[in-house]
């Protein structure tokens, strides 16, 4: 990957994320010590964990796209290929994007609350114990589908009345996400300014089956199944003291009440116009 940054031009120094490492710390070194681009390759999970560290910096952040999905790539148009990702590094064009935040965690996709949390623990339990990523994936669901774990929440935004709801996922959504059949999961702009809520009907199992066949199917905009909402400011309350949470893919307990609030162009990225 050096060879290929310096033969686009592109004088850098590599610094490899050892297990254990915080890519953010990293990140906050380099800028300390005057870098003015910092460039993330990996997956979303690493693209964010350093996104936060450039977030509110006059540093701009360039993404090399090396992980499984790349979703914050994707949405930004940076190709998959090296070459191509690197060449948009080269262009230097920069655009201004949100942020979003929940309790001063700064994640670019999004949060979610319930089941999905679940999944990713189960599944990365999974792999540590040398499991492919999708049988790990396939067994986790099974056994979340299972426990069906739900979660009960008082939702109070900046736009709308409250909300007291019993849910199987809550899903906080850095600008707006399309449920669409054409264009599901992905999200058109990342400067709207806005947070996006989706709260699951609580339906039992085969509501959730239905859900999850409604969204391989692309008719998640169809059937009812989701509460949407968009907000500048979302504060969510729980029965419990802590939530466990995923926030562009990792997961954590976080102490409730959530306060997610959206960061208008936080965040200066290298991408294609």
């Amino acid at each position: 990957m050096k060879s290929a940054l310096e033969a686009a031009g592109l004088a850098c120094r590599i610094e490899e994320i050892l297990p254990g490492q915080d890519p953010a710390q990293l990140a906050r070194q380099a800028i300390e010590q005057g870098a003015s681009l910092v460039i993330a390759a990996g997956g979303d999970g690493t693209v964010s964990s350093i996104a936060a560290a450039v977030a509110g910096t006059h540093v701009a952040l360039g993404v090399l796209p090396l992980g499984t999905l790349n979703h914050f790539a994707r949405d930004l148009k940076i190709p998959e290929a090296l070459d191509l990702a690197i060449e948009v590094i080269r262009q230097g064009r920069t655009r201004q994007i949100d942020a979003a935040e929940v309790n001063g965690r700064i994640f670019i996709n999004n949060s979610c609350l319930g089941l999905y949390p679940h999944l990713v623990r189960q599944r990365q339990q999974r792999q540590r114990l040398g499991w492919s990523k999708w049988a790990a994936f396939f067994w986790a669901s099974l056994a979340v589908f299972r426990r069906y774990p739900s979660v009960t929440v008082r939702i109070q935004t900046s736009e709308g009345p409250e909300l007291v709801r019993e849910t199987p996922l809550a899903f906080i959504g850095n600008n707006i996400y399309s449920t669409g059949s054409a264009d599901l999961g992905r999200r058109a702009r990342l400067d709207e300014g806005t947070l996006c809520l989706f709260l699951a009907h609580h339906r039992g199992r085969l509501g959730l089956l239905r859900l999850a066949c409604s969204a391989l199917l692309g008719r998640l905009d169809r059937d009812g199944a989701l509460d949407c909402r968009r907000a500048r400011e979302i504060h969510i309350e729980t029965h419990r003291p802590s939530a466990l949470m995923a926030c562009d893919g990792e997961t954590s307990e976080l102490a409730t009440p959530l306060h997610y609030r959206i960061l208008p162009g936080a965040l200066r990225v290298l991408a294609p116009e």
